[in-house]
């Protein structure tokens, strides 16, 4: 059975080869990294999605990719999870997102502001704005509303209509998978097993990674980032275990050294005393005078004469 090292920082992580088909066996399209393997430059798919997502038939996908760069000019960057642009030139940007701190509504913001920077070129105007859609599909209902699927668009408080700036944020709730299409595809994101999934599209695909015998390189990437992400929260506990381990290991022998120092101190003290014991005597005093003068008991200056 041969074994696949993979590296994280200074540790690595062994992966075996049953290790690894275990792994695969309990990846989800909602887990960022194997859903940037099965939606790689993959316009059908990605459009397959959105048309459910968006209740629209007629949109058409024209460019899609995933794990998409934008690079902030002396600020902060970002990694689009999967970017598309459709035939009237719309932006879409989802995020497949399982922590909750992850989709927080002021990052919608940011990636929003994002796409416009990139997309948006010197000359043009801003009427040519592109519209966009920022979709997080979360796996939880991160809005807590009990509902499947969130739209949030700026509206004019006062006259409580559309602030029509281009920009569409939307939130789904991948826990509500009922019998919709929208509730079928959110099965799809959360299911391990790729044979149970109800879209075609996206069992195929899905099950095309999971169930290949030879190995993929998109793959082994997915479980190189997988594992490592989730054997995180383990290492660090495991490393300052060995930390707290090292501390006390090191404080045990700092009180060690400290007890031995004290005790030859006072073995040496002991031995003054003696020698002070035994001067006493030659000179003509008692043993038990010495006794009292050096502090030692009588048994102890006849030890030190005795010597």
């Amino acid at each position: 059975m041969q074994s696949d090292e993979r590296d994280n920082g200074n540790q690595s992580i062994p992966l075996i080869d049953d290790e690894k088909r275990n792994v695969i066996r309990h990846l989800r399209l909602i887990d960022d990294a194997f859903f940037a393997v099965v939606f790689q430059n993959d316009t059908e798919l990605t459009q397959f999605i959105l048309r459910i997502i968006l209740n629209r038939d007629d949109l058409v996908v024209t460019r899609a990719s995933t794990q998409y760069s934008i690079k902030g000019l002396g600020g902060h960057s970002v990694i689009l999870d999967a970017a598309a642009v459709d035939k009237d030139g719309r932006l879409y940007d989802i995020e497949v997102q399982k922590p909750e701190e992850g989709a927080i509504p002021r990052r919608a913001r940011f990636y929003g502001s994002m796409m416009d920077s990139e997309f948006f070129k010197k000359g043009e105007k801003y009427e040519d704005l592109r519209e966009t859609y920022i979709i997080f599909i979360t796996e939880k209902d991160v809005l807590n509303g009990g509902l499947p699927i969130y739209h949030i668009n700026r509206v004019i408080e006062e006259m409580q209509q559309p602030f029509d700036d281009g920009q569409h944020i939307i939130y789904i709730n991948a826990s509500h998978a009922d019998d919709t299409p929208l509730g079928m595809l959110m099965h799809d994101f959360t299911c391990k097993n790729s044979q149970t999934m109800y879209y075609f599209p996206l069992q195929e695909k899905a099950t095309y990674f999971k169930e290949k015998d030879k190995e993929e390189p998109e793959m082994n990437q997915v479980l190189e980032d997988y594992v490592n992400k989730r054997l995180l929260p383990y290492k660090l506990e495991a490393e300052a275990a060995k930390q707290a381990a090292a501390a006390a290991q090191a404080e045990a022998a700092k009180q060690a050294e400290a007890a031995k120092q004290a005790a030859a101190a006072q073995a040496e003290a002991a031995n003054e005393k003696g020698r002070i014991a035994l001067r006493l005597v030659r000179k003509g005093m008692s043993v038990e005078e010495s006794a009292e003068i050096t502090g030692l008991s009588v048994e102890d200056v006849r030890k030190v004469i005795e010597a």
